[in-house]
């Protein structure tokens, strides 16, 4: 399932970095993304799966609700205001704009040999004021409906 998910984020992601000046790079060698070192930190993403709960419906016992969340890190160390301006239209906004615009056609084609996106929903994006230190560090979270095929 997270391989799945993974595979289809980073397609978004891909298109994504065709339009901005800085590509977004996946965290891939740590689940807890504190250990990182500054020189992994520039513009990153670290995509993990929060819970998912089956359903509950007999019409319906072959769905998920898989809750995803993605944190970023973007540096801001001596960049001024207008960086964090870049990083909310250009990645934040785009991303999110990206996951609502979705259409019920281009999920169907979603699918791994198992399972299939049918619906994204709950986009929300959050700790768009926060900071650790050089790096502003807002997430995104949203929900998948999955069906098993």
């Amino acid at each position: 399932m997270f391989s799945f998910i993974r595979t289809w984020f980073n397609t978004i992601i891909t298109a994504l970095n065709a339009v901005v000046t800085i590509d977004l790079i996946e965290i891939t060698n740590f689940i807890n993304p504190e250990h990182l070192s500054d020189v992994q930190m520039d513009y990153n993403y670290l995509l993990k799966l929060d819970e998912t709960d089956m359903v509950d419906d007999t019409e319906t016992q072959d769905e998920d609700i898989i809750k995803v969340k993605v944190y970023f890190w973007f540096t801001t160390s001596g960049k001024g205001v207008a960086v964090y301006t870049t990083i909310i239209d250009s990645y934040v906004y785009a991303l999110r704009k990206y996951l609502k615009d979705q259409s019920t056609t281009a999920l169907a084609q979603k699918t791994s040999g198992t399972l299939r996106i049918e619906e994204i929903r709950g986009v929300r994006c959050f700790d768009l004021d926060k900071y650790e230190g050089d790096y502003f560090v807002p997430k995104i979270e949203f929900e998948l409906k999955t069906r098993d095929v």
